[in-house]
């Protein structure tokens, strides 16, 4: 899921944020302005999100009663002081920093529970692929932000970002067992 989100998900936000103008009104139904920053943390939570897929489908296969309850309550208690400090502040654009902040925090916990759970089956974590994915959702957040603070830099952000996502998932790519990677390669042609 890692190589999709370095390949799809992660470059089509950042298209998401470039085309956001025209797009924006649509999907507000013209109910809120325009407003790049909020797009961008709207966008930037929901990758945090998909980040986390693999991880969360871990945690939650353990059937932990008490280790999911716990995750949605520190999840739900930080949406809602992030709501509280930055609404009043910032308006709509404070409630979009607060889902950005939210996941980003729940991505954190989330990862470090799936990574203990298989500590202690003695699995292997994959700590160079869950790194490689983290650098690209750092990428995306950093090429979302420049997009939303210097709009006239997309003719360099968005090929930079749209080079290093595409960078990552071949990195991503060779850190697969080899017969998987193989298959991979085989369903796309590449071999």
């Amino acid at each position: 899921i890692w190589i999709i989100m370095a390949l799809v998900i992660a470059p089509g936000t950042i298209v998401l944020q470039v085309v956001g103008g025209p797009v924006y009104p649509w999907w507000t139904h013209g109910k809120l302005p325009f407003d790049l920053w909020l797009l961008g943390s709207i966008i930037t939570g929901v990758v945090w999100s998909f980040g986390a897929f693999p991880s969360t489908a871990l945690v939650r296969s353990q059937n932990d009663f008490v280790c999911l309850t716990r995750l949605m309550l520190v999840s739900a208690i930080g949406l809602v002081i992030t709501m509280v400090v930055f609404v009043p502040r910032y308006g709509a654009l404070g409630a979009g920093l607060g889902l950005m902040v939210g996941e980003t925090v729940l991505y954190a916990m989330i990862t470090q529970d799936a990574k203990r759970w298989m500590t202690n089956l003695n699995l292997i974590w994959p700590t160079h692929s869950l790194r490689l994915s983290q650098v690209s959702l750092v990428i995306t957040t950093i090429c979302i932000v420049s997009l939303a603070y210097k709009p006239g830099l997309v003719w360099a952000t968005f090929p930079i970002g749209l080079c290093l996502q595409v960078g990552i998932a071949k990195l991503l790519l060779n850190d697969l067992p080899e017969p998987l990677r193989q298959k991979i390669l085989k369903k796309l042609r590449l071999r």
